[in-house]
């Protein structure tokens, strides 16, 4: 006699979504970083970091969570400027998905584009059951 199939591996992942108003401020970036660390394999969307450029982000990730702290996980940005826009997606420490993907918006104000900064999907295949999921921080 034949059981019941065996259920399919349930995954939990935590997700947190947040308007951050602006990335500038260390201490700002210092307690952020550093509340979203513990939460082991999370997803963090976040939206109007007011980050320019590349190696702004960098920065911002190597300072981490203070000195001789950096942030373990990845970052993917759509940048904005210093006074507006931005979004960006963390991966904390502990994220396991597989084949990340990354898509954003790119076109530069002076193009006539304006959306740079604004839209950011992330997404990944879950090791575990081999689903394709996505997270988008838009702003």
């Amino acid at each position: 006699m034949a059981g019941a199939p065996a259920p399919a591996p349930v995954r939990r992942r935590t997700l947190l979504s947040h308007n951050v108003n602006g990335l500038s401020s260390r201490r700002k970036r210092l307690a952020l970083l550093g509340r979203v660390t513990p939460l082991m394999g999370a997803v963090v969307a976040l939206q109007e970091t007011h980050c320019p450029d590349d190696a702004t982000a960098e920065a911002w990730l190597r300072q981490g969570t203070g000195a001789g702290r950096p942030w373990q996980g990845r970052g993917f940005w759509s940048h904005g400027t210093r006074n507006s826009r931005g979004v960006a997606i963390l991966l904390t420490p502990g994220f396991d998905g597989e084949d990340v993907a990354v898509e954003y918006t790119d076109a530069p104000e002076e193009a006539g584009g304006g959306d740079a900064g604004r839209l950011l999907r992330v997404g990944w295949r879950e090791p575990l059951t081999a689903q394709r999921w996505s997270v988008v921080s838009a702003y």
